[in-house]
Formats: C-alpha cells, sequence, structure tokens
C-alpha cells in the first residue's frame, strides 16, 4: 500500500491539483478513499459532499470505494450507484 501522507507531503498532491486545473473538469471521481490523503481530507470524510480546490476553483469531489472493492460487493455497487446519481443531479 501506498504511504499517501508521504506522497502529499513530498508534493504529489499538489501536482494532482495542478494536473485537475489544466484538465478543468465539472468534477472529480476518485476511486480509492485512501487517496484523499493526497489532498488533505480524511478518509473518514469520504461520504460527506466535497470539493477540491484547483488553482481556486472549487471542483465537486466524489470519493468511492476503489474498484476492486466495488466489483466484489453488490451492496457497495449499489451504494456508490445511489450517490453517484444523487451527485449528478
Amino acid at each position: 500500500m501506498p504511504d499517501w501522507t508521504r506522497l502529499a507531503a513530498s508534493g504529489l498532491g499538489e501536482v494532482a491539483r495542478h494536473h485537475i486545473a489544466l484538465a478543468a473538469p465539472q468534477r472529480v471521481l476518485l476511486f480509492g478513499r485512501a487517496q484523499l490523503e493526497l489532498f488533505g481530507i480524511a478518509r473518514e470524510r469520504a461520504r460527506e459532499p466535497l470539493s477540491l480546490d484547483c488553482a481556486g476553483k472549487p471542483h465537486p469531489l466524489l470519493a468511492a470505494p476503489d474498484l476492486r472493492n466495488l466489483a466484489r460487493s453488490a451492496a457497495r455497487r449499489e451504494n456508490f450507484w445511489n450517490r453517484w446519481l444523487d451527485w449528478t443531479q
């Protein structure tokens, strides 16, 4: 498992923010809640409505379980799908 806290401290989160700002998406979907640490967001907040500030512009952020966990649990897929529908309305 990557040490997301150490990677964030080394500047990887800022590089990711920069690339997101360059792409200028309407929303950001993050598969794997552990990566939230790159952006200084605690994993415990993964189910809350989140926003990611990139170059002064907020981007709505949906943190989902990693794909491996979604693939092995119908309940997680259902929960993700319902959250996705709520998030995109």
